[in-house]
């Protein structure tokens, strides 16, 4: 699970479905005006990040 915040994204993972969520860590990015959504890709390399004003997507390295 990722949670996304006006700079940074913050990583939480499960080792067992039983288990409680633990902190993994945290990725800081370029400020963006109103972050609006955030994707993982699919091999977990990289974050999409999209802005409310800007129309592109923010890279940001995953590790």
């Amino acid at each position: 699970m990722s949670i996304n915040t006006y700079r940074r994204i913050h990583r939480f993972r499960k080792d067992k479905p039983e288990n409680s969520w633990r902190y993994e860590h945290s990725l800081k990015y370029n400020k963006l005006f109103q972050p609006e959504a955030m994707c993982l890709s699919k091999d977990e390399k990289h974050y999409f990040v999209s802005s409310e004003r800007k129309s592109y997507l923010l890279k940001v390295n995953a590790q």
